[in-house]
């Protein structure tokens, strides 16, 4: 049992823990005060024409108005969001480094 403790603790120490990271650019509306009438006229104009007495669910259109009403009244901006996750490469990461600089630091012909 404690072999096998002790197996277990060396195999979890040596995973480690690192982090990565990955920025995703996306475009969205930012829509401001300003543009709240216009829009909410849009979408009631939008909703009309729409004909939801028809089989389609006037829930359905609502939000496909107000969808259209956004890409009209509102500006585009891009957002960065960066994300981090835990990843189980910590340890070896490093130990790679640490290979790469050793060899690096070593002259020709050793």
């Amino acid at each position: 049992m404690g072999k096998t403790l002790l197996a277990l603790l060396v195999i979890v120490s040596l995973i480690g823990c690192g982090r990565t990271y990955e920025t995703v650019h996306k475009w969205e509306n930012n829509c401001t005060s300003e543009t709240v009438e216009a829009r909410s006229l849009f979408i009631l104009q939008c909703i009309a024409n729409a004909n939801p007495k028809s089989d389609e669910e006037p829930e359905d259109w609502i939000r496909k108005c107000q969808f259209m009403a956004e890409d009209t009244y509102c500006k585009k901006e891009e957002f960065a969001i960066t994300y981090s996750s835990a990843t189980g490469s910590g340890i070896w990461k490093e130990v790679r480094r640490i290979l790469v600089v050793q060899e690096a630091a070593q002259p020709d012909g050793e």
